[in-house]
């Protein structure tokens, strides 16, 4: 055995106990991760106007349907209710682990070609410290399938067909490449969308080089995302999230701030910039699928726009670290001493990252302990104050605060057992403990659609606002409410707009959460706080066994 075959059986043998340690550690982040409530919700499906559990195949599939119809297309939460539904938590644990492997490798075989353990203390060292939320987009169920599974399994296919270089397709590899590229197409659009987009482009830009596995694979890929859009959720759901009111200035700088604020996707498109003047080599790198998915991807959050959810930023920072990380490997690739010791050092650096993220997640684990005891504590009637915990990249936080995210009510119910169940901020608990919940409200005028189910608003000088209701009214499945201002105005209230994420501002038009709850004998809704510059409410209700909207018009002066 010569001293090179000893060397690459050292750095191989190398690689793989670095692999191993990682897929340990990241195995006791997932076993010390709890479920959250998009994971519950899976648990169940709506039937006639009710959640029930999915106890049975035939279960199982009405969800997909339902879920197809009412909710997306993604393959990604076909795989999420499976787990939640079937599979259980233990059995994610093993191949969310798994999942991480592979999108190591694969990453690393984007990055150096081979297996290379600097490039692999690389990769670790930017998801320790710098991949957007990892709580949230690889350690939650619904998160993980949604980005790190939707990713990997693009990677592998990108990986795989690379791999194949000029040789001839057969038969049964196509029979194989079929489904397989288009089970990745459809695991999620905020992916697979430019990722189609950005093959199509490599394939004209390359056209030379194209032969019927990358034409496969292109089609099948393009299926599965066209079955994504394909759902009628889908179209509903933008009709929601693309009307932004924001200027193309404001829309530049937010996406701007993200970028730099996630590092990777900023010096991804840099390092697109300026590394072809350094040297004509890097050329090639424009044409890539990583840095034509990184440009469509920015285009695509662009137009999307979403301010809420920072997680959407996971793909472009893998993009843009593939490209970065290729760069630096590029520059160390002769440097045999240099990359031994950035290795090690690398290596030190992520264990230490290692411990803090764990600490997060640990502290996470004992504060949910800690919701859900108290939970199973209270009685059928269970309202409770409102829990909070510190924002932390590692953790993906349930929510128990009813005023600000009330979707999950049902769930929360059917989950704990419980008739009812609210977690009440400061000002409407201290109103709740009042032997009338009415006390030191104050009547609204108020001009209804249907005064014998909704007649009178109660304005109190906090962030909220009360309507008394009949039980046989409450819409179970009505979470959210149209609350329109005057045209014009934009306000910002005693802390409702920060409350409810709409960075610090209430437009004209809104679309805000509420709740329903039982105060001794009676019912009410807990609404938004209604101030003088408030000018009609649409709220669902349940009229003769129908899903209604009262329309009310506001003429109010807060006391």
């Amino acid at each position: 055995m010569n001293k090179m075959t000893l060397k690459n059986n050292h750095v191989t043998a190398c690689y793989i106990m670095l692999l191993a340690l990682a897929a340990i550690v990241f195995f006791i982040f997932n076993l010390h991760t709890t479920l959250k409530g998009d994971d519950l919700g899976f648990m169940y499906n709506t039937v006639g106007g009710e959640l029930r559990p999915v106890q049975s195949l035939s279960d199982f599939f009405a969800a997909l349907w339902q879920q197809y119809q009412d909710t997306n297309g993604r393959m990604a939460d076909v795989l999420s209710r499976f787990v939640c539904c079937i599979a259980g938590k233990s059995i994610f644990n093993v191949l969310n682990t798994l999942i991480f492997v592979l999108l190591l490798h694969a990453l690393v075989k984007r990055i150096a070609g081979q297996r290379s353990l600097f490039a692999l203390a690389l990769t670790l060292f930017f998801i320790l410290l710098l991949i957007p939320f990892p709580g949230e987009t690889m350690l939650w169920i619904c998160g993980a399938t949604n980005y790190m599974w939707n990713a990997t399994f693009t990677l592998l296919l990108l990986n795989y067909v690379a791999s194949r270089g000029d040789s001839a397709l057969r038969t049964r590899e196509a029979v194989l490449l079929l489904p397989a590229a288009l089970v990745a197409g459809w695991m999620g659009e905020i992916v697979t969308l430019p990722t189609a987009a950005a093959m199509c482009c490599y394939l004209v830009l390359n056209r030379r080089k194209v032969n019927k596995r990358h034409i496969l694979t292109f089609i099948a890929y393009s299926i599965g995302v066209a079955l994504i859009l394909a759902s009628p959720a889908i179209w509903a759901r933008a009709d929601v999230e693309l009307g932004s009111q924001k200027s193309v200035v404001e829309m530049v700088i937010g996406l701007a701030r993200r970028y730099a604020r996630f590092v990777m996707p900023a010096l991804g498109l840099a390092v697109l910039v300026i590394a072809p003047c350094v040297k004509k080599k890097y050329l090639k790198q424009l044409i890539s699928i990583e840095s034509l998915a990184l440009i469509i991807s920015t285009l695509m959050l662009f137009v999307i726009n979403d301010t809420k959810k920072d997680r959407v930023y996971f793909y472009v920072a893998i993009l843009g670290f593939i490209i970065v990380a290729r760069f630096i490997n590029n520059l160390v690739a002769q440097r045999n001493k240099i990359r031994v010791i950035c290795t090690s050092l690398l290596v030190f650096a992520c264990i230490a990252l290692a411990f803090k993220a764990h600490k997060a997640i640990r502290s996470y684990l004992d504060f949910h302990n800690q919701v859900e005891q108290d939970i199973r504590k209270a009685g059928d009637n269970c309202v409770l104050h409102d829990y909070k915990f510190a924002p932390n990249r590692w953790v993906a936080v349930a929510h128990y605060d009813s005023q600000s995210f009330n979707s999950y009510y049902n769930v929360y119910k059917q989950y704990y057992g419980k008739k009812q169940i609210a977690f009440l901020r400061d000002e409407s608990y201290s109103q709740y403990q009042k032997a009338d919940f009415l006390q030191d409200a104050t009547p609204v005028p108020v001009q209804s659609s249907q005064p014998d189910i909704i007649d009178t608003i109660y304005v109190l000088p906090t962030t909220f606002s009360i309507i008394p209701i009949e039980q046989q009214h409450i819409d179970p499945n009505g979470l959210f409410m149209d609350f329109d201002l005057r045209k014009g105005d934009n306000r910002l209230t005693h802390g409702t707009a920060k409350n409810y994420h709409l960075i610090g501002a209430l437009k004209e038009h809104n679309y805000l959460s509420f709740f329903s709850l039982q105060h001794n004998d009676a019912w009410y809704l807990v609404i938004p706080a209604v101030e003088d510059d408030v000018t009609h409410l649409a709220i669902p209700v349940i009229d003769n066994g129908k899903q209604v909207k009262v329309d009310i018009t506001c003429n109010t002066t807060q006391p």
